[in-house]
């Protein structure tokens, strides 16, 4: 589960981090700018508060890919790649094998 939740820490880190970049670049909040950091904020929360259930995982998943889509045009949307990986390598781990009878 610690991987979960530093991907979800990541996540956040990321969209702060593009936050920062935006008002220091002065580019205006416009409103694709707000979604992507609004819905990549937003992501982290299903995973840190249920890092235990794999659907939860798998929402902040989604909605981190959601908010990674509009910021690949600027190139930015990239370093949304490491909290993917970390969510989706600690859900792996988390989750039990199924039994075949």
């Amino acid at each position: 589960m610690a991987l979960i939740r530093l991907g979800a820490v990541a996540t956040a880190a990321v969209s702060i981090g593009l936050w920062a970049i935006v008002l220091v670049r002065d580019v205006g909040l416009n409103p694709l700018n707000g979604w992507t950091i609004a819905l990549g904020i937003a992501a982290a929360f299903p995973a840190l508060l249920a890092p235990a259930r794999p659907v939860a995982v798998f929402a902040s998943i989604t909605m981190i890919v959601l908010a990674m889509l509009p910021a690949l045009f600027g190139g930015l949307g990239l370093l949304y790649l490491l909290p993917i990986v970390l969510l989706f390598v600690g859900l792996l781990r988390t989750t039990a094998p199924v039994e075949v009878p």
